[in-house]
């Protein structure tokens, strides 16, 4: 039987390969762990890959839990629509959601988690509404665009507001991060969709590129 190609892009393995990576890292001994997780005195002695492997490490089994669940369903769906979206989602997110909170939330002197990343999964998924209520100008997929971009907002709002996390509640194992759950929603989507509003109307309308050159018709000079 020959080899599917076209079944392995379907496949998640982006997504699962981050999964696995957030599992291993929870699987290791603590120091080892907590030499991967954001650490604001650390980071200033030089030791910058803590900016990326941050987001692999968790405070205890239920933050663990919760991440990987999200990004199991966000993340199968956003690299179901595109997986060259997702992959740059995650170039771009996962520095910025750490420089942030490095730059403007200088309380935190420790983060952890997946969540920032499961929220530019979300925001790949909302990108692929608009994109794709754009070019079928389908005033209903647009419509379910703005509500699933306004819920995002109105749960980082909650967060900011309760200092609690949405999903999971009131906990004292950590702390949510509204500004890197919103950092991730916006890089996702405009990830997503810079390079289709940066394509010619005609393309994004209907998906072809229109020739300016008329065709001649036969005998014309």
């Amino acid at each position: 039987m020959p080899f599917n190609f076209s079944a392995m892009r379907r496949f998640p393995l982006v997504t699962l390969a981050l999964a696995a990576l957030a599992l291993l890292a929870a699987a290791l001994p603590p120091a080892f762990t907590d030499a991967l997780q954001f650490d604001r005195d650390a980071i200033a002695r030089g030791e910058l890959w803590r900016f990326l492997t941050a987001h692999l490490t968790h405070f205890g089994v239920s933050h663990l839990r919760w991440d990987v669940f999200a990004l199991l369903l966000l993340g199968t769906m956003a690299e179901g629509k595109s997986r060259r979206d997702w992959l740059a989602a995650l170039a771009v997110s996962a520095p910025a959601i750490t420089l942030l909170v490095w730059a403007l939330q200088p309380h935190f002197t420790h983060y952890r988690g997946l969540s920032g990343l499961d929220c530019a999964a979300y925001g790949v998924i909302v990108g692929h509404l608009f994109r794709d209520g754009l070019r079928a100008r389908h005033h209903f997929t647009l419509a379910l665009a703005v509500l699933a971009f306004a819920a995002a907002l109105a749960k980082c709002a909650y967060e900011l507001a309760t200092g609690t996390a949405f999903f999971v509640g009131a906990t004292t194992a950590f702390a949510p991060v509204p500004l890197a759950h919103l950092a991730g929603v916006l890089t996702g989507a405009l990830v997503t969709m810079t390079p289709f509003l940066r394509q010619p109307a005609t393309r994004r309308r209907d998906g072809t590129v229109q020739s300016a050159t008329a065709s001649r018709a036969p005998g014309s000079p």
